[in-house]
């Protein structure tokens, strides 16, 4: 391996080392200085490869090297990397394995691997058992033998408990002389049945998005490149190619050649003397412009001929090969015709003929105009005339400046001509590959649903991490607010953001419909038992595609939900309180909605405490009562509380608040200015928040009700006084601002 290609490598698995969990597969005692195998294999966890990938791209990219093609499979992610310069080629492919699987059904995951890694002082490997595993149970479903190189691994390891209890688990075989007298299918169902078993909804997945992959991969990926060689004869089209492919080799050791067409259909000499048009072919290949010439008519008919060849062997016999890490070669392609149409006894203009090709023909990766000066080539081939050079030529320069041509003067040495169509070749695939990255991957496309629940005060802690995740992420439109649940359960009084908050529109028509389904379902029980059913059946689907449900509690910073984020493709996630440091990322895009009139009781109120000092004290009871770990907060804390306020500031006027007036009645009288708000009640009980929000202080309770009544409190000098311990064994200090006060809850 040439020194480069060493840096590459060490490079590589320096940041591996550091930033994966991860372990070469096989090969790996000679790496870095000699990687005498076409690819360097490494099974990663799906979760680390997708926190480096974009890490790893970086690095290539710095270190000057290029991605010349990517695949993305269900089981298998490949980067090949390329190196030119004035001195060398050097290509090196990494295979990055997420799981080994066939056809979607998974035979050993990449933590089954991981769990025996060893590291032997430059990189971790997996252990024998594992490197023996991945080949033996992938082969022995696809009805391939094991290979001979790795004879001496088997020998060693076969009879190892590992091993032994592998094959019993998957394939229901006590050994390995066993299982290969077990038919493929028989190991392949059996695999199936164990995995169907254990993880149901994961194998239902992996086989999903085995189909998936497999189709897109087919129709639109383009991971390996197909390249045409045309110009006049003499460029030294054949022995630029043969250098082309020894270059490329160590990767793209099965390049296929074509020569002027995919040759799907019969020449048509053959078809002519088949036909009984023709007794006799010249086949004197030799002289390439011995036909006669042929009318437009004549032309137009072989065109399209050779336009139904073009586009069936394209295809069947090319893009079949491109969609996986291959290359294809055509020593002359359709471009020859439009260069030369003599030699293909096609006399139509060189501008129609590209034309047409726009339209009809499918256009390779990369269309190399190989050429050279005219006294060059008069030396190189004396079976052409200038006239004809000059003619091919002017063609050339036609084309050069169009889309995927690219024109090389080969006036001097072909290993020249190849280290300039290669470096040319990787830059554009990079760039190429890089967009795709980017489109794909690299910006990868989180999806994640905000599940909104429970009653106002958790409903708006909800929105609030709904909004940071949305105004935090680039692609918007994949941070959604599910609402499914109020579909089911009746969550007090429905959903009621928007009857505090200022939100968009389209939000507020999609709580319309949900909220007519929620007095819907309540209505009719059969509606509601019908409903339920479907809300299961929701969730198994989003497991299928691989949500995960996660729910924020205690308390979490934002950093801290970016990190639980970030090990998920997709994610519900409930959010019922935030981190104080989170409501103040967001506190710019919340905004409190204004009433022109709240109804007669509560605008006469409003007037009075927008006239007095007014402090709120909120009373949680409900069903605090029957859960000890929330109905934590005592009188004594209340008396505390107003005594501060009435030493603090003349005859304050208290407005007291409470899910349970009664109780408030008759346990916490004040004595001075005080009033009980005992007629917001059912749907109208938003109201009391409003009312809070415009009181000059706050007293809250371990309540998310209160808690934003007074967050929402946009009097400048508000004192906000809280119970230290928020729910029994949880403090208040992630939640609670700096300035508010705290005091204790007894």
């Amino acid at each position: 391996m040439k020194s480069i290609g060493v840096n590459h490598i060490a490079t590589v698995i320096n940041f591996l080392n550091v930033s994966a969990d991860y372990a070469v597969l096989r090969n790996y005692d000679t790496l870095p200085d000699n990687n005498a195998h076409r690819d360097i294999d490494i099974i990663i966890s799906p979760q680390s490869f997708r926190t480096i990938q974009p890490k790893l791209v970086a690095l290539i990219k710095q270190s000057g090297w290029r991605i010349i093609t990517y695949l993305h499979s269900d089981r298998l992610i490949t980067f090949v990397c390329g190196w030119c310069d004035d001195q060398q080629t050097v290509v090196v492919q990494w295979d990055f394995f997420l799981h080994t699987s066939v056809y979607g059904i998974l035979l050993m995951s990449a933590e089954e691997f991981l769990a025996q890694k060893v590291f032997n002082g430059f990189l971790y490997h997996v252990d024998a058992e594992g490197e023996f595993l991945d080949k033996y149970l992938y082969n022995s479903v696809v009805s391939r033998p094991h290979p001979t190189k790795y004879a001496e691994t088997k020998w060693l390891v076969e009879q190892s408990v590992q091993v032994k209890q592998k094959l019993q688990q998957l394939y229901r075989v006590p050994s390995c002389k066993v299982c290969e007298q077990t038919s493929k299918f028989r190991l392949l169902m059996n695999a199936l049945l164990y995995n169907m078993q254990i993880h149901p909804f994961r194998q239902i997945r992996y086989i999903c998005y085995f189909l998936y992959t497999f189709v897109r991969n087919y129709i639109h990926s383009s991971t390996g490149f197909s390249i045409g060689f045309s110009g006049p004869d003499g460029a030294g089209k054949t022995t630029v190619i043969n250098a082309l492919i020894a270059q490329l080799s160590p990767v793209f050791e099965k390049a296929l050649y074509y020569h002027f067409r995919p040759n799907l259909l019969s020449n048509l000499g053959d078809v002519a003397q088949y036909a009984g048009i023709k007794r006799e072919i010249d086949r004197n290949y030799d002289r390439p412009h011995r036909g006669t010439r042929t009318g437009k008519v004549s032309s137009l008919l072989r065109l399209l001929y050779y336009t139904i060849d073009y586009q069936l062997g394209y295809l069947l016999k090319v893009k079949s090969v491109t969609r996986i890490v291959r290359l294809v070669i055509f020593d002359r392609y359709y471009t020859d015709i439009i260069c030369d149409g003599a030699r293909s006894r096609i006399y139509l203009s060189s501008k129609f003929l590209y034309r047409f090709g726009n339209l009809f023909i499918p256009v390779l990766d990369y269309n190399i105009l190989l050429t050279a000066d005219a006294d060059t080539l008069l030396t190189r081939k004396q079976e052409i005339d200038r006239e004809s050079i000059n003619s091919i030529n002017a063609a050339v320069d036609y084309l050069a400046d169009k889309k995927s041509f690219i024109k090389v003067t080969n006036n001097s040495t072909p290993n020249e001509c190849v280290k300039l169509i290669l470096s040319n070749i990787f830059e554009r695939q990079h760039r190429r590959v890089i967009k795709d990255l980017s489109k794909h991957c690299l910006k990868k496309k989180k999806r994640i649903r905000v599940y909104l629940i429970a009653g106002l005060g958790n409903q708006l802690f909800t929105y609030a991490g709904f909004l940071y995740l949305y105004n935090s992420h680039e692609r918007k439109r994949n941070v959604v607010l599910n609402l499914m649940d109020f579909t089911v359960h009746e969550y007090h009084w429905g959903i009621e953001i928007q009857k505090i908050l200022v939100i968009e529109e389209n939000l507020i028509s999609k709580i319309d419909r949900v909220e007519r389904w929620r007095k819907l379902s309540t209505q009719k029980r059969f509606v509601r038992y019908y409903i339920r059913n479907l809300k299961r059946a929701y969730f198994w689907v989003y497991r299928m595609l691989g949500y995960r449900m996660y729910y924020v509690h205690p308390m979490k910073r934002p950093d801290e939900i970016e990190r639980v984020i970030a090990k998920h493709h997709r994610i519900l996630l409930t959010m019922c309180n935030a981190h104080v440091s989170l409501l103040e990322c967001i506190k710019d895009k919340i905004q409190l909605r204004e009433y022109t009139t709240l109804g007669i009781q509560n605008d006469s109120l409003l007037t009075l405490i927008q006239d007095r000092i007014s402090v709120s004290v909120h009373i949680r009871k409900g069903d605090y009562v029957e859960i000890p770990c929330f109905d934590i907060v005592g009188l004594s804390y209340y008396h505390r509380a107003i005594n501060y306020f009435k030493s603090k500031y003349d005859h304050p006027i208290f407005v007291l608040f409470s899910d349970e007036p009664d109780w408030v009645k008759k346990n916490l009288p004040i004595e001075g200015d005080s009033i009980l708000v005992d007629w917001n009640q059912g749907e109208e009980s938003y109201k009391d928040m409003i009312l809070m929000t415009k009181c000059n202080h706050n007293i809250i309770a371990n309540s998310t009700f209160s808690f934003w009544g007074a967050w929402l409190n946009k009097h400048p000098d508000k004192v906000v006084i809280a119970p230290r311990i928020w729910i029994e064994g949880t403090m208040s200090s992630d939640l609670i601002p700096e300035e508010w006060i705290q005091i204790d809850n007894q």
